[in-house]
Parts: C-alpha cells; structure tokens; sequence
C-alpha cells in the first residue's frame, strides 16, 4: 500500500511537471 502511495505521487508531480512546461512552452515571456 505504501508503495502505491508513492508511485501515484509520483505520477501527480510528473503530470504536473509536464502541464507546467506546456504552459510555459505556450505562454509568452
């Protein structure tokens, strides 16, 4: 269960990296 619990944490902060990056990439500086 722990495990888990990481790895779906994991998985949040990769999918908000990369929303993040698309964001940036789009979004004019």
């Amino acid at each position: 269960t722990r495990a888990e619990h990481v790895q779906d944490n994991t998985s949040s902060q990769k999918m908000t990296v990369k929303t993040n990056d698309h964001e940036n990439s789009t979004t004019p500086s």
